[in-house]
């Protein structure tokens, strides 16, 4: 009986030993599967991102393409935001392309202030600015060592804990800004940090979520949206032919060029006797005019006494005052060669200065679109007055409670135009600007872009639900044929 109680009680703990290891094995085959399940998943989930990852890259190369389309078939005659690469709804928005859409934005980078060329007053009038910020970006660019009352040269950067060189030259991307001491993300991006011009909930919802922002219901764009460092102006009229400097023509190129009237180019030329202009708003200033008028009226007086005194000697003494005078006259214009050299000398002289006549503001206003007082085939920081945003137009006219109305009513009227102003004397011409305002900011603006900014956004589509989202931002100079790559970006996060 012992002996029976003793086989049933061991084979009672070997079941418990099979049934013990068979839930191991059950519990160990239920970890591997999950496991594997758990991998397969993420294979599958990775698998599907990269998928979708590459066909928004071709979405995104797409959208880039069709904005270099557009911008290749623009005329140049003017750019303006009533364009089709500024205002494209169709080709632009959510357009649907192998199970992705994309939108295209353009921006003009000749619509901001150039990095480069911009001075310490003009980057005081934007948000947020300070003085040392801005001596320190004004020292980044320049090419000494010494720093500007508040800014900081090489030595400042070399000694951070990861040092590096300062510039000491002009900036190559617009994100080196971010470089200079003071430069914040925040100040540089704002609070549009995905570049769609809209104050997304993020965008205002303080600290909860990136990025920081004030809280409010205004957008904050950053400085990113007033600062370039790729714009520039080719030194063409409207037609694509070169601008004739008003500092180096001569009378007859003057003549041709411009169809002006041979007395106002050679008062062109006697105006730059003395000095050269420096802007073509020189052209109009009224003090150089009446000098000039007041001179030439001076001249002739002068000639006509000392021809009257010459040629009465030769008169009969019994001859009127009126005939002296008539005589006279007909003489001045009708000379010939044997008369003394004396007489001839100062007709020399004086022929010049009696026969110029000033540009009046028609004139001006026909020739300002082809005439420069700069050389060569590039001016660099010119800004478009079709497209700049009013903070950008505010910082070249100055802060002011005039200038702000300026500004505004530039906006404005350039709402109203179907193809943008066609040259910057326009601004004169409709009284938007007087003439010191105009002379102030002349050097500064023009009426045609070349660079252009083009932001692509692509968005898997998961069956109506947004997948992978990729950014692509290209800078293109379309002033060659083919373009020029500026600057290429890609990625899956901020730019």
């Amino acid at each position: 009986m012992k002996v029976l109680l003793k086989k049933m009680t061991g084979n009672r703990d070997k079941k418990g030993l099979v049934l013990v290891a068979v839930l191991w094995i059950v519990a160990i085959l239920t970890i591997i599967a999950t496991s594997v399940g758990q991998n397969s998943r993420l294979d599958t989930k990775v698998s599907t991102m990269r998928m979708e990852e590459l066909r928004c890259r071709w979405a995104c190369r797409a959208g880039i393409e069709t904005a270099i389309g557009v911008l290749n078939e623009d005329l140049r005659e003017s750019d303006n935001l009533t364009e089709l690469w500024s205002d494209n709804d169709e080709d632009f928005n959510d357009v649907i392309l192998e199970r992705c859409w994309f939108s295209v934005k353009v921006i003009d980078e000749s619509s901001k202030l150039n990095i480069n060329t911009v001075t310490k007053q003009q980057l005081l009038q934007l948000p947020y600015m300070e003085e040392d910020i801005a001596d320190a970006i004004i020292d980044w660019r320049d090419g000494d060592d010494t720093p500007n009352a508040e800014g900081v040269e090489g030595g400042y950067y070399e000694n951070l804990p990861i040092g590096y060189t300062i510039r000491n030259g002009p900036f190559k991307t617009i994100r080196e800004l971010l470089l200079v001491k003071g430069v914040t993300e925040e100040l540089f991006y704002g609070e549009d940090t995905n570049f769609n011009g809209l104050l997304d909930y993020n965008e205002k919802d303080g600290d909860e979520s990136p990025p920081n922002d004030d809280k409010d219901d205004v957008l904050d764009v950053g400085w990113i949206a007033y600062l370039t460092c790729y714009s520039y102006d080719r030194n063409v009229d409207a037609e694509g032919n070169q601008k004739v400097n008003i500092n180096q023509a001569n009378e007859s190129q003057l003549q041709s060029s411009l169809g002006i009237s041979r007395p106002q180019a050679q008062w062109i030329i006697q105006r730059r006797q003395n000095n050269n202009f420096t802007s073509i708003a020189d052209l109009i200033n009224n003090s150089s005019s009446q000098q000039s008028s007041q001179q030439s009226s001076q001249q002739s007086s002068q000639q006509s006494s000392q021809q009257s005194s010459q040629q009465s000697s030769q008169q009969s003494s019994q001859q009127s005052s009126q005939q002296s005078s008539q005589q006279n006259s007909q003489q001045s214009s009708q000379q010939n060669p044997q008369q003394n050299s004396q007489q001839s000398s100062q007709r020399g002289s004086q022929s010049g200065s009696s026969q110029t006549e000033p540009v009046n503001l028609q004139t001006f206003y026909e020739i300002a679109d082809k005439i420069t007082v700069d050389s060569g085939n590039q001016i660099a920081g010119k800004v478009n007055i079709n497209t700049a945003p009013k903070g950008v137009l505010l910082a070249l006219l100055g802060d002011s409670e005039a200038n702000m109305e300026i500004a505004e009513n530039i906006v404005a009227y350039r709402e109203g135009l179907t193809e943008g102003m066609q040259s910057i004397a326009e601004l004169m011409s409709s009284g938007l600007v007087n003439q010191n305002t105009f002379a102030q900011i002349a050097n500064n603006i023009t009426t045609r872009s070349n660079v252009f900014t083009i932001r692509c956004s692509a968005t898997a589509d998961r069956g109506g639900v947004s997948g992978t989202t990729l950014q692509t931002e290209v800078v293109v100079d379309r002033s060659e044929s083919p373009y020029t790559t500026l600057y290429w970006y890609q990625g899956a996060s901020n730019l």
